[in-house]
């Protein structure tokens, strides 16, 4: 009985390898207003509005920066480390982003680039900030596609 089912399994899973292969990072469609998020948000960061970054900010979240990761629980925390957290490659990262080309999957859109990038989430009508990560480790020419 098995040999029969073996080669049914292979095949599938040989079909679905095939399929990943030639769409190595499939994405999710966009939402209606993740576009006007992030433009918003672009403006806020070259602007360096803490007061808007903090608003739309889901607390805890993580910093990641050069492979320490730091949990920022409150807004009060969020201020004390704004200008750590606004560095001007991160800047340069998330205004250098195209609309409608960032990174999306089921855990959320990624603005920036694979090293230095801002990971943004629907919760409920809004979209929120959930991750900062400023990794000088890594190339921006690795962007995630």
């Amino acid at each position: 009985m098995f040999k029969h089912v073996f080669p049914s399994i292979f095949a599938l899973a040989f079909c679905a390898t095939a399929a990943l292969a030639a769409d190595p990072a499939p994405t999710m469609p966009a939402d209606a207003g993740e576009a006007a998020f992030v433009t918003e948000m672009q403006t806020a960061i070259a602007k360096k509005d803490e007061a808007w970054l903090a608003e739309h900010a889901t607390f805890p979240m993580y910093w990641n920066k050069d492979a320490k990761a730091v949990r920022i629980k409150t807004r009060g925390q969020f201020a004390d480390r704004f200008e750590k957290l606004m560095t001007p490659e991160l800047q340069a990262a998330i205004a250098a982003q195209k609309p409608n080309e960032e990174f999306r999957n089921w855990q959320g859109t990624m603005v920036g680039n694979s090293g230095r990038n801002i990971w943004i989430r629907k919760t409920g009508d809004d979209f929120r900030i959930v991750t900062i990560n400023d990794d000088s480790r890594v190339s921006p020419a690795a962007k995630m596609q």
